[in-house]
Parts: C-alpha cells; sequence; structure tokens
C-alpha cells in the first residue's frame, strides 16, 4: 500500500545542482525519493541500523536538495525521521507534528500498538511569519510560499534563485533575512554565459585634419567634407558574445561581431579577455581586441572652391586613381579593460564596460542588456542597447608629415538569444 501511494506522489522536473555554500553532495528528485522508500523498507523489516544510516544520509544531503519534494514524499519522510528518532529515544514528536500538518491521513509505518500509531498532533501554529520578498521564490513544505512559516515547528525551507537551490530545516526558528537575499551560488564547475543575435544600429564616421596652413588639393589630402555625404548610414549587425569561468573565480570573456562597414575588408570586431568573475557572474578583466574602423583617404574632384558643391568621383580621373582613393576598412588592435555588472539569476540585466588604450589609439564601448521572459517564465531572450566610440590617428599615404583623427561612433539595438546558464 505504500508503494502505491509513493508511486501516485506528484513529481516535478528535473533541476539543477546545489547551492555551493552547502558541503555535500546534490540530491535531486531521484535520490531523494529513492533514499525515502529505503528507509521504509529498512523499518518494515525491522532493521533499525539501516534505516538510521539511510536516514543520517538524507540528512547529511537535505542542504542540497535541487528541488522542492512533493508535501506526500515530505511527510513520509518525516514519518521515518519521527520513527528512527523514537527509537533512539529523541525528539520525534517535531518531524510527527509536522508530518500530519501536512497531511493528516499520513501512513504511520508502525502498529496499532506502537505510540506513532495513536498520536495526536498538536494544533497546528496559527498565523504565519513575515513576508517573502518580491525578488524572492521561496518554498515551504514543498509548496510555494508567499510568507515563511512560524517561528515554532519543524519546516522545509528552501530558496531557489535561477537554477539553483538553498535548503533549510528549521526547527523552532526563524528564517534570517540575509539567507532570503544573498544570491545562491552554484558548485564549483565549468561556467558558460553567453548570448547570440543581432540588430539594427547607425555609423557614424568624422574624419578631422590634423595640421595647419594647407590649401584644398582634392588629389591628395584628407579633409572631413569629403565626408558629409558619406559618413552616417544605419547598418546590420551580428554578433556573439560571453564569459567563462573554470571551476574557480577565472576565466575568459570575449565577443565576435560583424560590423558592416563603408570599406571593403574584413569587417570584423573581436574581443579576447582573461575575467576575474567571484560566483561566476559580475567580473573584471584585461585582454587584446580588433576593431574594423572606416577610413576615407579622399578622391579626385569635380569642386567649385567657392559653392563647396558637387563633391563628385572625376570621372575623367584615371581609373587606378579612382580605386585607389576611396573608402577602406582598417583593422586595428588594441590592448583594453573591461568589467560588467550583471543581476541575480531570478533578474539577469548586464551592464559592461570596454576601454581600450595604446598609442594615439582610443576605444570606449558600453553595453546595456535586459532579460526578456518567455510565457513559461523562463529566460531564453535578451534586449541589448551597444554604443562604441573608436578614434585613432592616421598617417597620409603620401605625406608623412600630415595626419588625420578617424573619429567613429556606433550605436543599435540587439536581440539575441541566451545560450548557458542565464
Amino acid at each position: 500500500m505504500r508503494a502505491a501511494a509513493v508511486a501516485l506522489a506528484v513529481l516535478i522536473g528535473p533541476m539543477a545542482a546545489v547551492a555551493q555554500t552547502a558541503d555535500c553532495t546534490p540530491m535531486d528528485e531521484v535520490d531523494f525519493r529513492g533514499l525515502v522508500l529505503q528507509s521504509q523498507a529498512a523499518i518494515d523489516r525491522g532493521d533499525a541500523e539501516l534505516s538510521t544510516e539511510i536516514l543520517r544520509e538524507i540528512e547529511q544531503r537535505l542542504p542540497c536538495l535541487t528541488y522542492a519534494p512533493p508535501p506526500r514524499l515530505w511527510s513520509d519522510y518525516l514519518v521515518s525521521r519521527a520513527i528512527d528518532a523514537f527509537a533512539a529515544k529523541g525528539d520525534w514528536q517535531s518531524s510527527m507534528d509536522a508530518a500530519l500538518w501536512l497531511r493528516p491521513t499520513v501512513e504511520r509505518g508502525v502498529a496499532s500498538a506502537h505510540p506513532l500509531a495513536r498520536y495526536e498532533a498538536k494544533p497546528k501554529p496559527e498565523g504565519a511569519g513575515k513576508a517573502v520578498p518580491h525578488s524572492a521564490e521561496v518554498y515551504v513544505n514543498g509548496l510555494r510560499a508567499e510568507t515563511l512559516p512560524p517561528d515554532h515547528g519543524l519546516w522545509l525551507v528552501q530558496r531557489r534563485d535561477g537554477k539553483w537551490w538553498s535548503t533549510q530545516l528549521v526547527l523552532d526558528g526563524e528564517v534570517s533575512d540575509s539567507w532570503l537575499t544573498t544570491p545562491v551560488e552554484g558548485p564549483p564547475r565549468i561556467v558558460i554565459r553567453m548570448h547570440v543575435g543581432g540588430g539594427l544600429g547607425a555609423r557614424y564616421t568624422n574624419m578631422a585634419r590634423r595640421w595647419e596652413g594647407d590649401t584644398f588639393d582634392p588629389d591628395d589630402i584628407w579633409q572631413s567634407d569629403y565626408l558629409q555625404d558619406h559618413n552616417t548610414r544605419p547598418v546590420p549587425m551580428v554578433h556573439a558574445r560571453g564569459q567563462t569561468t573554470f571551476f574557480s573565480p577565472f576565466g575568459v570573456a570575449g565577443e565576435v561581431a560583424h560590423p558592416a562597414t563603408f570599406g571593403a575588408g574584413l569587417q570584423l570586431d573581436a574581443r579576447a579577455a582573461a575575467i576575474f568573475s567571484p560566483g561566476g557572474r559580475s567580473y573584471l578583466g584585461g585582454g587584446l581586441g580588433l576593431v574594423a574602423l572606416d577610413l576615407w583617404e579622399g578622391v579626385p574632384q569635380v569642386w567649385d572652391p567657392e559653392s563647396g558643391e558637387d563633391l563628385e568621383i572625376d570621372p575623367t580621373a584615371p581609373a587606378e586613381i579612382r580605386e585607389r582613393y576611396t573608402w577602406r576598412t582598417e583593422e586595428l588592435a588594441y590592448p583594453h579593460f573591461t568589467g560588467l555588472l550583471r543581476g541575480p539569476a531570478s533578474n539577469p540585466w548586464d551592464f559592461s564596460v570596454v576601454v581600450g588604450l595604446r598609442a594615439n589609439f582610443f576605444h570606449l564601448e558600453l553595453d546595456q542588456g535586459v532579460p526578456l521572459h518567455d510565457d513559461d517564465g523562463e529566460i531564453r531572450w535578451r534586449l541589448g542597447f551597444d554604443v562604441a566610440y573608436t578614434g585613432s590617428n592616421f598617417q597620409q599615404t603620401q605625406n608623412s608629415d600630415r595626419k588625420v583623427l578617424v573619429g567613429e561612433w556606433r550605436g543599435g539595438l540587439e536581440f539575441s538569444r541566451i545560450l548557458g546558464e542565464p
């Protein structure tokens, strides 16, 4: 009969692993249900030593429970716990009270003459404890709860933070505020967080002369006037961005993007950094990057110097000149520092900063992302806004004493799929 009752227990899907703060082996639904059934079988055979050993293992692994057990199964465990405590002349009443409050018809697993068979539970505490914070997901005795349990009695209290669980067995006490608010960290493992997607943005390029006193010569000098009809346009973007830590706070972060540019060339933005990430969420780090920067070297013009109009390519210019003076894309390598702040697993917003510096070069990038929830409450998508500035001095091809500052702004909205942990 007991086997049939357990078979009818409400089961829930598998969850992830255990809170890192607990020094024990993770215990999922299959493990917990199997151990409870083993303890019941040992009690039925009268093997007190074996049942004590099994219940001790459950107690040791309870802080590492990785799901909320259904009330039926939890009450069965409490009865086994009460029988074991009775045999050891310990406190069996608290376990039996908790089992009967949760399920008054629970099978008691002892003969009718046994004191546990005739035991009547104390009145269930009235009222409730303090309210659960809106941002916390708390379960009491296997059921989702909006309030904490009273401060007397035996209660299974759990908190889910994303895919990780923290579990307490509270006897005649209160749950601390710090337990409700401290992020639940997973065990040491390889943590992968990344998102892949694309979007639409704008790209603006400006070039300014860094020398004085020259007269206008459309054949061989750069001048920002050349760009007035060509320096801004909408551009599509695709990217992949992520971070990984390896059984420790240390890991790597990186990004690969294909930003559409004005010129021909590789057109690739990429970064890789070594990072320090306590908890595997926010991080600080540094590494190397590669950025695509548009460059215009001027073009033979049909130009009215008084009105400044008709900035068009001179169709009479030789083909080799027309081909030489055009947009091109330069790939520039740079060292950089980076940092990222990330919200809790229940609301994993993120904000990142990248700063790159070297001689005659500066790069700054800011990125803000917010999670998007599916209808089932899972976090699988991200909406982000990215803005970046890159500035670099270039030397003119045929005039070593002439330099220009190329400054480029880029920004856009991105929609991406979240892969790995949120």
